[in-house]
């Protein structure tokens, strides 16, 4: 049996959190870059066997839980004939004064459902990631992937209470070294 890491490296901040603790977690040259279109490079006809999303996960709500600790890059693999997605990613550490990769992760999700509007797939409430169940969506016909961390109420799980939901957005992070630190609005009038 396969041994799943967590997608992420931290998935939302705790209430406890300090704001100090935030602006420690932050460098003013990482910079997120978001595309227009999906993360679904294009919509998979029924024949295909594999479809590949890429991008960065975003929360969608801002509650309780907050935003991701870590800024997370990610590209998604679903393979019909396995009946599995694999989502390989990419943990980066931002502090003030660098930038690291903290992390590289592998998750493995079973398909529950592949249909030519979509699938479902999940992992976790097991021994891969005991107090959450981790459930990817992709929607062929809008392009959008979603991910859901559910809490399991298991045992030992009692922190564990609400649930967190994250967007793919097409997107990269990047690093900018000019000197004002400004690379992003030089395009807008500003040389």
């Amino acid at each position: 049996m396969r041994t799943c890491c967590l997608i992420l490296f931290a998935l939302a901040v705790a209430n406890t959190t300090t704001g100090q603790a935030m602006n420690d977690l932050h460098n003013r040259r990482l910079k997120m870059q978001v595309l227009s279109d999906a993360p679904l490079s294009e919509k998979p006809e029924m024949y295909f066997e594999t479809v590949v999303a890429a991008g960065i996960w975003v929360p969608q709500s801002t509650g309780e839980g907050g935003p991701l600790i870590l800024p997370t890059q990610v590209k998604i693999l679903c393979a019909k004939s396995v009946n599995e997605c694999s989502e390989l990613s990419v943990v980066l550490g931002p502090v003030p004064d660098k930038v690291s990769v903290a992390d590289l992760k592998i998750a493995y999700y079973v398909i529950r459902q592949w249909d030519e509007h979509g699938l479902s797939a999940s992992y976790g409430g097991d021994e891969s990631s005991r107090c959450q169940r981790h459930v990817l969506t992709m929607d062929f016909d809008s392009g959008a992937v979603g991910l859901a961390d559910v809490p399991t109420h298991n045992g030992g799980c009692e922190n564990a209470t609400a649930t967190y939901s994250y967007s793919l957005v097409n997107g990269t992070y990047y690093v900018d070294t000019t000197p004002g630190n400004d690379v992003d609005k030089r395009g807008r009038g500003r040389k």
